[in-house]
């Protein structure tokens, strides 16, 4: 109402202009002089543009006669090409000697051909936003107490329309680009007699209408005749009388009649209007009653009506005004009347509605009751009233519910509860009740409800609620089967899937200081294709005393049985309505995690044990409030793990974390991924011994032997490895832990004595000291993530001290070929947001030395001797059951940007030394380049004796190159055989190197399988 307003009075604004501009043309005679100054001014006025197109014609006496035509005024950019609005012809006539007397009398007012064309698009944006000014521009110096700012003047209307108003062939149209409807009114014709004090006037209006959503369209002509008192601002319609003729595909080819009569009555001192003595009849529909509206200037809040509505087919009314496919399911019920007699009142200001009279008969549904309420916006509502409603679909009354309200949601949900048995559809319901919240009294007697397979008994009586002297006393009891539809339709198809019933029991009787709930019982029914044995059950007892003048909820003792769960407990609350305070203890005897999951449909992480997760158990003590919890004397056991400890959380709204576990023993391997399988029958991918060796292991890859484990380009590294660092989630941890673990196996290392400890704050997280007993040795470490800054920063420091390194390999790859004692250390720092860049930035420094220890499988000394055979048997025998001591090893590894470098390896056995440079692991890429020497050394002492003299000074050098998963090794024996061979032809040194190779091939081949 008040836009239509806004489009009047911006009309009316322009013609007065075009009135003022009157008396200048007089003055000057020639008015098209001036027609561009005038369209300038209302540009100006309106912020778009405006053009007066025709010529303008100008009477002088007894009337001022202002005539043109072509009005054209601007679309807002964005809403296409037509315009704002265009008129064909106005004119305006006021009397010429009463504006000497500075009276103001008009004679009919008449517009012809006005085309108005109004656009909102989805981001909901009218293109009639801004006229007149922009807000900036436009806003108005007086207070919102100013009369103006109420509304707009009546009498000052009537004055200027005091000829009346002659408007041919307008139309109107509006496209909502957001909801892709359109509506046109065309062929508008509105005409009223002159406005005489105290006289009537008459109105006459018609018109042609047109909507796409549904399609239809209507042929609508009104004749009332109109009362009015300028003086108390009161108006009357009396009588009004309309009627249509409606078209559309959903109503065939006969035209549907419409016909309204009433008495319209407006009310603007007291912002009222009222529709009395209404009769409508159309689409088989009666609609009888009257109604009262008031406080329309701020929005509808007070309402009173009086309604009697029947029809016979409800189906027909939403083909013509829905058009959706919920027509076409009502057309197949076998009742489609309908009925509502209703008497309400209601005023939204003061929270008041008062429904004294009900009856429905809807979809083959009758609802009938009273109902009041009062004071609803207040800490003191008051219900009073009685309903009883039954039929036989509430799905579709759901749906209705939700089509009428324009409410996916809850038409959504009727359509989907529409698919249950035909027995969830039905309904009834009874209740009566008596709520004052001011005298807390709550009576709600023999409430019976039941749909959708869910039925609901209760008695409740509360009086004096809120006070001491507060008594309850009553029993609920609901039962849910077949839920399955239900859940679904509430967005909860995980749920739906598992759970079948749900049935709750409890009494309750008590008063302020003391109220029972004995029994309460819930019990939920476990069914579908992933349960077991269906259904299962499982059940909740909790016996309860609330004690609501001390702020105390008390379960002395609470359990849930089911599903092969037997929990167990016990909890006091404190401070339950100010700041609530708990304590309690908690039990969970031993179950079968892994089967439980199996029930429930929920998978657990692969393991390569696939016994874990069969023995879990929990207690523990807790304590906590709103906003914090804590673990006391906590328990679990997992497997054959025994833990025990302590938990805090501190802050929900911003954890800070405190945890004290120790842990007996664990297998951690045991709850790793499994490990990928073998091809049947095949070994993993030895490593070739020669260059020959190598080239053909290289082409046999991918046949039947088991591939590479790591990529090995830098590409496929990076985009294995661009695992983002969780910044923002370091930054906001708070957490103080410490671990103990007495016996831990990882990656097949024996470890005991664990012992870690880790902070985080202000995003930098410490885990030191790191301690651990392996092996007869020692570790120990530290590692600082900072992720204060911009890009996270990583630094590592430890030691190993001590370590046999011949049990250590053989529980890391049941192949030890090495033993001895060593020792490691590594001081490492990197940056980076991601795993790869982690890998990239990588630098430090590491060193190793082992002693006294041997190269297992192979005698160097003894091999190298044997070659001196060679010149006599043409043969070499290696033996696998020895070894080559060392005296020690060591070496200084350095890192740079992801690459390790080694280039001080240095060996020491009583006949070779070993020295060696190159790459020894791109971790980037994952491979490795390394050469290492083998030198014989000049002594006649030693595992070699003086045999070796003869080959003093001798180096073998050994590659070794590729994927660091699966590198080629390569010695290169060719020096050593042509030294030893010195003085033969060439023809069998060369026949010599290759049965030499043969056979070390095979020897390097068995080490390394």
């Amino acid at each position: 109402m008040k836009k239509s307003v806004v489009y009047v009075l911006s009309g009316l604004g322009i013609l007065i202009l075009l009135i003022v501009a009157a008396a200048v043309i007089v003055l000057n005679l020639d008015p098209n002089r001036y027609k561009d100054y005038i369209a300038g001014k209302v540009s100006q006025q309106m912020g778009r543009t405006f053009e007066i197109r025709g010529d303008l014609k100008i009477g002088y006496f007894p009337w001022l006669h202002v005539e043109t035509s072509g009005i054209f005024l601007e679309n807002a950019p964005g809403f296409g090409d037509l315009p704002l609005l265009t008129a064909d012809h106005v004119m305006v006539r006021v009397k010429t000697l009463p504006l000497l007397r500075k009276q103001l009398e008009m004679d009919t007012m008449v517009l012809k051909g006005v085309r108005v064309n109004l656009v909102e698009n989805q981001a909901g944006v009218s293109n009639w936003e801004g006229l007149g000014g922009s807000p900036e521009t436009g806003v108005s110096d007086k207070s919102p107490d100013t009369p103006s700012d109420k509304g707009f003047d009546m009498a000052n209307l009537a004055v200027l329309l005091k000829g009346g108003v002659d408007i041919q062939d307008a139309a109107v149209s509006f496209d909502d680009q957001a909801a892709g409807e359109k509506y046109t009114v065309s062929d508008l014709n509105i005409t009223t007699g002159m406005v005489v004090p105290g006289d009537p006037v008459d109105l006459s209006l018609s018109f042609t209408a047109a909507a796409t959503a549904p399609e239809i369209s209507a042929d609508a002509a009104l004749e009332g005749k109109i009362f009015y008192d300028f003086n108390t601002g009161q108006y009357q319609i009396n009588p009004l009388a309309a009627n249509a003729q409606l078209l559309g595909p959903a109503l065939g080819k006969t035209p549907a009649k419409l016909n309204l009569a009433c008495v319209m009555e407006l009310d603007l001192a007291k912002d009222t209007l009222s529709v009395i003595n209404l009769q409508a009849d159309g689409l088989d529909t009666r609609v009888a009653g009257n109604i009262f509206l008031g406080g329309m200037e701020s929005g509808v809040s007070l309402v009173d009506m009086d309604l009697d509505v029947a029809g016979k087919d409800l189906a027909r009314l939403f083909a013509v005004f829905e058009g959706g496919g919920f027509a076409k399911q009502v057309a197949a019920l076998p009742d489609r009347s309908f009925d509502l007699k209703t008497k309400m009142s209601a005023d939204t200001d003061k929270g008041m509605v008062q429904v004294p009279k009900l009856a429905v008969h809807l979809l083959g549904a009758d609802i009938t009751g009273t109902f009041q309420a009062e004071d609803l916006y207040s800490a003191a509502p008051t219900f009073t009233g009685d309903v009883a409603a039954a039929g036989p679909d509430l799905p579709l009354l759901l749906e209705l519910a939700g089509t009428v309200q324009r409410n996916d949601f809850l038409a959504d949900m009727g359509r989907h509860l529409a698919a249950s048995k035909a027995g969830q559809k039905k309904f009834h319901a009874d209740v009566t009740m008596d709520v004052d919240m001011g005298q807390g009294r709550v009576l709600v007697e023999n409430l019976d409800m039941a749909g959708l397979g869910i039925t609901v008994k209760a008695d409740v009586t509360a009086r004096h609620l809120g006070s001491k002297e507060a008594v309850l006393d009553g029993s609920v009891a609901m039962d849910g089967r077949q839920l399955a539809l239900v859940l679904t339709a509430l967005g909860q198809p995980d749920l739906a899937a598992v759970l079948d019933t749900v049935a709750v029991k409890g009494r309750f009787n008590g008063n302020y200081q003391n109220l029972a709930l004995d029994p309460m019982q819930v019990r939920f029914g476990l069914a579908g294709t992933q349960i077991p044995n269906p259904p299962v059950f499982v059940t909740l007892e909790a016996p309860v005393q609330l004690q609501l003048e001390k702020q105390i909820l008390d379960l002395a003792s609470f359990s849930i049985k089911g599903l092969d769960l037997d929990v167990s407990g016990s909890l006091t609350a404190k401070q339950i309505q100010t700041s609530p305070e708990y304590t309690g203890n908690i039990s969970l005897a031993r179950f079968n995690l892994r089967e439980l999951m199996k029930k429930l449909n929920q998978p657990l992480p692969q393991t390569s044990d696939a016994s874990v997760f069969e023995k879990v158990a929990v207690k523990t003590q807790f304590s906590g409030s709103a906003a914090d919890i804590r673990l006391s004397d906590l328990s679990v056991t997992l497997d054959d793990s025994q833990m025990n400890g302590n938990l805090a959380i501190q802050e929900f709204s911003d954890p800070d974390i405190t945890c004290d576990l120790a842990v007996d023993k664990i297998n951690a391997d045991r709850y790793m991924p499994p490990a990928a399988k073998e091809t049947p029958g095949k070994k993993q991918t030895t490593r070739p011994a020669t260059p020959e060796t190598a080239a053909a292991g290289a082409a046999k890859k991918g046949s039947g032997k088991k591939q590479a484990a790591h990529p090995v380009t830098p590409e496929t590294a990076a985009a294995g490895a661009a695992v983002l660092i969780p910044v923002e989630l370091l930054r906001a941890l708070k957490l103080k832990a410490a671990l103990a673990i007495d016996h831990l196996i990882v990656s097949g290392v024996v470890l005991s004595r664990v012992r870690v400890h880790v902070t985080a704050k202000d995003g930098i997280l410490t885990k030191a000291p790191v301690t651990a007993s392996l092996y007869k040795g020692n570790y120990d470490g530290k590692v600082v993530l900072d992720a204060t800054g911009d890009v996270p920063k990583l630094a590592i420091d430890t030691t190993l001290k001590g370590v046999e390194v011949e049990p250590l390999l053989m529980d890391m790859t049941q192949n030890a070929l090495v033993r001895g004692t060593g020792d490691v250390t590594a001081a490492l720092t990197t940056r980076g947001g991601d795993v790869a860049a982690m890998k990239q930035n990588l630098n430090g420094s590491l060193s190793f030395v082992f002693k006294n220890g041997a190269i297992k499988g192979f005698n160097a000394g003894k091999f190298l001797r044997s070659l001196k055979s060679l010149r006599e048997s043409r043969t070499l025998a290696v033996s696998e059951q020895e070894e080559t001591d060392f005296t020690e090893l060591t070496g200084n590894p350095v890192v740079k940007n992801g690459v390790v470098f080694l280039d001080d390896l240095a060996g020491k056995s009583p006949a070779l030394r070993v020295s060696g440079t190159g790459i020894v692991a791109d971790i980037v890429r994952e491979t490795i380049d390394y050469k290492a020497m083998i030198t014989v050394v000049e002594t006649s002492k030693g595992q070699t004796g003086s045999d070796l003299a003869e080959l003093a000074g001798l180096t073998v050098p050994v590659s070794f190159k590729g994927p660091l998963a699966d590198p080629v090794i390569t010695p290169d024996i060719t020096g050593v055989i042509s030294k030893i061979l010195t003085g033969t032809s060439s023809e069998p040194v060369e026949q010599l190197k290759k049965s030499v190779e043969k056979e070390l091939g095979r020897f390097l081949k068995k080490l390394s399988e």
